[in-house]
């Protein structure tokens, strides 16, 4: 079940909202939880029912090695086996379904044999409530986190707003707002209002303008999967449609989490916050799947040494949790080099700090034109890695590559010189080689699209940022001030109230035939 779908909106969403409300109104704390746990298993259940025994398995076992655990903590030789025959019970579980296949791959490559798992579905949401769970387990065992009552525990791990593509919450995020004293306090009607507006902004987000990029992205994607090359304008054309779509439909997803979340009264972590205005890659993954790269960051840089252990033991701990990422999006070659691709910025981006006292003070404010550079620069280097990540081959990521390089030709598209009249600029305008010409792959009004997308994501302010007066999600509350958009601040008045209205009916009218969310193949 799609949360950009009719049947979640018109019907899941409001009948599972409306018991929840009645139970809560006879403070029936434990039965909130159970009737949570019921809807959100049902909602998992839609996507294929064979795969619900996994998901409650998976919260049984784990709930019962954390139980181990806590009784385990006077003795610490059985508790750290313990809490590793946890981990590698998931770990085992997720690479089977996930991973199997690839690896036998390699083998049968290596060694010429021919081992054959046959066709292994990939469980839904199986990447994200196994991290989950990991998590959960190891603040367990360091006394992070304290024992907590079974309905507690599966109704945070299995609820339906952050089940299916997180963000990935820890225990401390998560866990205590499900306890019996939080979930039996009075409903508060603000977070009805709040959650509906999150929610119907992230909407819009993926329906409008992520669904709307996808157009043209699959468009040039599909005719290099083909065996067509690309000239310079259609493969960046490829490239930012790509950027924009999955910029715009996992922006839309977190901001949809979020809301559903508020809705019933429930604070989910801030996962994503506006990377595409990083200035480099360190800044980049700060803000780009916030709660995956924190469980990156805390639970295998932090024990492989971090940067305890010297420089090129930094940079190689990098290399690693980058690649770990990529495979971790899926189990395709062209996921491992996109991670070693965005390991070997960041350890650029590493290098650099530690060089350019060299090449200047760095003192004072940074100024408009080096922030422009670095967005600029950074932007470009990550259109790079997208070619890469969307390509379905090596050898498609390598057309587009060539086509973004100019190698393939420029062509003005004779279409869009005809709209402004230009039509009359012929081959000899630029210094080299151009073609003038029609290139069916790129629309009219396609580049006055991708405008509009650069100035929503380089300038306009994000969800968050917006709504911040409400404190919409755990982690991030902006401190009011008189900037540029500070009167587009959210209010509870009434011409917020149409404003949200006239983006939900927009998005609801477009979505007759719902798209899934990209995270979700994850």
């Amino acid at each position: 079940m799609l949360f950009n779908s009719y049947i979640f909106i018109y019907v899941f969403l409001p009948v599972t909202f409306v018991i929840f409300i009645i139970i809560r109104r006879f403070n029936c704390g434990k039965f909130i939880n159970i009737w949570l746990i019921l809807a959100s298993l049902f909602f998992y259940s839609w996507w294929n029912y064979k795969y619900l025994s996994l998901l409650v398995f998976s919260i049984i076992f784990n709930y019962s090695i954390s139980v181990l655990i806590s009784r385990s903590h006077g003795r610490p030789r059985l508790n750290k086996r313990v809490l590793f025959a946890g981990v590698a019970a998931n770990l085992i579980l997720l690479g089977y379904f996930k991973y199997a296949g690839f690896f036998a791959e390699i083998i049968n490559d290596l060694s010429g044999s021919k081992i054959n798992f046959g066709n292994i579905v990939l469980p839904l949401a199986i990447s994200f409530f196994t991290l989950q769970q990991i998590s959960y387990l190891v603040d367990a065992y360091r006394g992070e986190a304290e024992k907590i009552d079974f309905l507690s525990y599966a109704a945070s791990v299995s609820f339906f707003p952050h089940l299916i593509a997180g963000p990935i919450v820890r225990y401390r995020d998560l866990i205590p707002q499900f306890s019996p004293g939080p979930i039996d306090k009075a409903y508060n009607l603000t977070d009805l209002g709040v959650g509906l507006t999150i929610f119907f902004i992230g909407l819009f987000k993926k329906v409008i303008l992520g669904d709307t990029s996808a157009m043209h992205a699959n468009i040039a994607f599909a005719a290099v999967s083909a065996g067509n090359s690309l000239t310079f304008l259609e493969a960046w054309g490829a490239v930012l449609a790509f950027s924009f779509q999955i910029y715009f439909d996992f922006s839309g997803y977190s901001d949809m989490a979020i809301g559903l979340g508020r809705i019933f009264g429930i604070r989910l972590p801030i996962n994503f916050n506006s990377p595409l205005k990083a200035v480099n890659f360190i800044d980049f993954w700060r803000r780009w799947h916030i709660t995956l790269t924190d469980f990156i960051r805390d639970y295998i840089y932090f024990p492989l040494g971090g940067s305890r252990k010297g420089v090129a033991r930094q940079y190689l701990n990098i290399m690693i949790i980058m690649l770990i990422l990529g495979l971790w999006h899926g189990a395709k070659w062209s996921f491992v080099i996109w991670g070693g691709i965005h390991g070997l910025y960041i350890v650029i981006n590493h290098f650099w700090r530690r060089q350019r006292h060299y090449f200047y003070a760095g003192s004072g404010s940074p100024t408009w034109w080096g922030t422009a550079l670095a967005l600029t620069i950074t932007f470009a280097a990550y259109g790079l890695s997208v070619a890469v990540f969307r390509a379905d081959s090596l050898q498609g990521t390598w057309v587009i590559i060539q086509g973004m390089m100019g190698l393939n030709g420029v062509v003005l598209p004779a279409n869009h010189l005809k709209l402004y009249g230009l039509d009359f600029l012929g081959p000899h305008l630029l210094a080299w080689q151009v073609q003038v010409g029609e290139i069916t792959r790129l629309k009219p009004y396609v580049m006055e699209w991708f405008i509009l997308c650069w100035f929503i994501v380089w300038f306009m302010p994000n969800t968050q940022e917006v709504m911040s007066r409400a404190e919409p999600a755990l982690g991030y509350y902006l401190q009011e001030s008189e900037g540029t958009w500070a009167w587009l601040r959210w209010r509870p008045t009434p011409s917020w109230a149409l404003v949200c209205s006239v983006m939900a009916i927009a998005a609801l009218i477009m979505i007759a035939r719902p798209s899934p969310f990209l995270y979700f193949q994850f």
